[in-house]
This record gives structure tokens, C-alpha cells and sequence, in this order.
């Protein structure tokens, strides 16, 4: 199956962009590292994520399904972590 069969199939366009923009608001939290976040999220109501671990796994669930690559790319020298949507 193409992605656009899914997509037309499991979803409509406009809610594949919802999801599409919380992947990238997931991916923002993650890169600024300011845990616990607690907020609501628009359209879907109120987010916890106690960790950055937390916020990982979300972003690759969420990118599985979306069928969207994420990068992990490593920054100050290994130690620590940013995530790029590709």
C-alpha cells in the first residue's frame, strides 16, 4: 500500500496535519529539554510528560505512524541529544 492509500484510508489530510503538527511540538519539547512539561495541547487536550525519555517515545510512536523518518543527532560532543524531523 502507497502512504497516500493509507493516509486516504486511516486518515483524512486535514488530520494527518494535526498529527503532523504535534510530532513537531513533541520534537520542540524534546530539544529543549524542560521537563516535567505540563500544557494543553490544541486539539488534544492536556499533555503531561514527566521526561525526556517519555517525549522520545512518543516521537517515534507518533513518527511510526506518520510514516515520518526522525534523526537523533548528537550534540556538545555525545553528550547530550537534538531530534530533526526528516
Amino acid at each position: 500500500m502507497k502512504i497516500n492509500d493509507i493516509i486516504n484510508t486511516r486518515f483524512t489530510i486535514k488530520g494527518y496535519e494535526d498529527l503532523k503538527n504535534r510530532l513537531h511540538t513533541l520534537v520542540r519539547l524534546f530539544n529543549e529539554n524542560k521537563f516535567p512539561f505540563k500544557n494543553m495541547m490544541l486539539g488534544f487536550g492536556d499533555i503531561l510528560i514527566e521526561d525526556r525519555e517519555e517525549c522520545f517515545g512518543r516521537i517515534k510512536e507518533l513518527s511510526n505512524l506518520l510514516f515520518l523518518q526522525v534523526k537523533l543527532i548528537k550534540i556538545n560532543d555525545g553528550e547530550d541529544y537534538q531530534i530533526e524531523v526528516e
